[in-house]
């Protein structure tokens, strides 16, 4: 289909031929017939945009005979009203055939509600149509909430087998199976069950995910203080005899050094633990 634009050249197009064979030509080259057609809709325009403006200025929307004769003798095209009476009413005229109406594309309403508005006699009719009426009515579009009760049992009943469904599917495709059709393995999946001793339930568990094998060792610093002993008073000190010139000698005096050891609570200062492999694991 083409554009409207294309449909009012062709209109034009046929008026020019026909103003041009109701001179005297028989034929026409298409430059030629072009050129007429441009000149032909540069003077309609021209006509309708003077036109429009004395209108307005007249304080009118719609034009009379007096504005276009106005816009005519404003282009310096001379006005003959009888000449144009007596040429509007000739036996010779060409008739143009009134072109065919275009289908006006339908537009498919979503939701319709109630009946279409017509135009009211204050908007002319050229104007487009009212819109369906759930665009300015307010229309409830929700679902009402189930309350049957043998409706809500049923739709319980369907999202429970769903969820188990789903769930048997889940645990088939992360957990080794057994299928009874091989060349076909979504139908009938049998997962097998993992060996449970009737230890592990009575064994307490508390958020241990994971058991570490290798021993937790405690990390340690050894110190050293040096501490100033005291004087011997055992009776086996023979230092603390009398010498020579009855002059008592004080007792020595031994520097000790004692040995802790002190747990490191500083994570930056603890050694690096060797990292070791589980048993289960392979390396690839």
């Amino acid at each position: 289909m083409d554009p409207p634009q294309n449909q009012r050249r062709k209109l034009l197009s046929q008026a020019v031929a026909l103003m041009v064979q109701e001179v005297g030509y028989e034929s026409g080259e298409s430059v030629a017939l072009e050129m007429l057609t441009e000149m032909f809709q540069s003077i309609l325009t021209e006509m309708g945009r003077t036109t429009r403006m004395f209108t307005e200025l007249a304080g009118r929307v719609e034009p009379t005979v007096g504005d276009v004769t106005m816009a005519l003798v404003d282009m310096g095209i001379k006005v003959d009203p009888v000449g144009l009476r007596a040429f509007s009413r000739r036996s010779t005229k060409p008739v143009i055939p009134a072109p065919g109406g275009l289908p006006l594309p339908k537009v498919p309403s979503i939701l319709s509600a109630g009946k279409k508005r017509p135009l009211p006699n204050y908007i002319p009719d050229y104007f487009p149509p009212m819109p369906d009426p759930h665009a300015y009515i307010r229309t409830p579009t929700h679902k009402q909430p189930l309350t049957d009760y043998s409706a809500c049992r049923e739709k319980m009943s369907q999202q429970k087998r769903d969820l188990e469904r789903s769930l048997t599917k889940y645990i088939a495709r992360t957990s080794p199976c057994y299928y009874i059709f091989p060349e076909n393995q979504s139908m009938y999946p049998m997962i097998l069950p993992k060996p449970v001793t009737c230890v592990d339930p009575l064994v307490p568990r508390d958020q241990i995910f994971e058991e570490d094998p290798t021993p937790q060792r405690l990390n340690f610093v050894r110190k050293e203080k040096v501490v100033e002993n005291l004087p011997k008073l055992n009776d086996d000190d023979s230092d603390n005899e009398t010498k020579e010139g009855g002059a008592v000698a004080p007792p020595a005096k031994k520097a000790a050094v004692s040995v802790s050891w002190e747990l490191i609570d500083n994570p930056f200062l603890r050694p690096v633990k060797p990292f070791r492999k589980s048993p289960g694991k392979k390396s690839s």
